[in-house]
């Protein structure tokens, strides 16, 4: 189930989209916990690289290029927060500032993933265009857990739809 909501302040914006996986926690944080592994199963990141920092670890920076809306992107991408193996938290600088995590949790054989994300604008139009961005997210995210669940069952499916 995904939402776009307005939270807190009119200018502030979030998504939150939830799944099942078919697999451990452990495996499903390992993969969405490492910005490098986001190719294998985001449909719209199409590679992603360490910019600063030791990988996987607060404060390692990463530069993502996405593709969203028929445009190329390049996304600047900071690791804020890990909790192995239940949270991850990342703050985004370009294109939009945003802050975004991910929380595995146990949930029968398999494990519910929920990814957040808080678009901050300065309001008035800028919040129209963050509405407008946490719809394409929210749609993408759905789409993305769907790819993850794949990708985790491993039957090479990978990020088709």
């Amino acid at each position: 189930a995904a939402s776009a909501s307005a939270r807190g302040a009119p200018a502030d914006v979030s998504v939150r989209v939830s799944g099942l996986v078919d697999a451990p926690p452990g495996a499903a944080f390992a993969v969405v916990s490492d910005p490098e592994q986001d190719p294998l199963w985001r449909e719209s990141v199409k590679g992603v690289e360490l910019s600063s920092g030791q990988a996987q670890t607060v404060g390692a920076a990463y530069a993502a290029h996405v593709e969203a809306m028929g445009r190329k992107i390049e996304a600047r991408v900071q690791l804020t927060a890990l909790d192995p193996p239940r949270h991850v938290a990342y703050s985004l600088t370009k294109p939009v500032r945003a802050s975004a995590s991910y929380t595995v949790e146990p949930e029968g054989d398999g494990a519910r993933v929920t990814f957040e994300l808080d678009l901050s604008s300065s309001g008035g139009m800028a919040s129209i265009r963050e509405r407008v961005i946490a719809g394409f997210i929210a749609q993408g995210a759905e789409r993305d857990l769907r790819s993850l669940a794949l990708l985790l069952r491993g039957d090479g499916e990978g990020t088709s739809s």
